[in-house]
């Protein structure tokens, strides 16, 4: 992976992060298809995103009142867990 794709599939990491609607599922089971292929600092900067985004929608530090906001929650959360489960058995 190039650099500039990493840029791009972090960019659109992020864009999915404040979303409602079918993006994050879609682009956490890309995530996973693609795990293995994505450099190591790049996953960590994935999970840490991840991580700050969930802390922050049950902190209620943003604004995620949206119809089906608990759906995109429940995504994020169990994709966390799993990167972070992948992380530690590649350790």
């Amino acid at each position: 992976m190039t650099s500039d794709d990493a840029f791009m599939m972090l960019s659109g990491v992020r864009y999915c992060l404040g979303r409602h609607s079918y993006a994050p599922s879609l682009c956490c089971g890309w995530l996973k298809a693609k795990w293995s292929d994505i450099d190591q600092r790049d996953r960590a900067q994935i999970v840490r995103e991840v991580g700050e985004h969930i802390a922050g929608v049950e902190q209620g530090r943003w604004h995620n009142v949206q119809a089906g906001w608990e759906s995109d929650l429940r995504t994020w959360r169990a994709f966390h867990a799993w990167a972070v489960d992948s992380s530690e058995a590649a350790a």
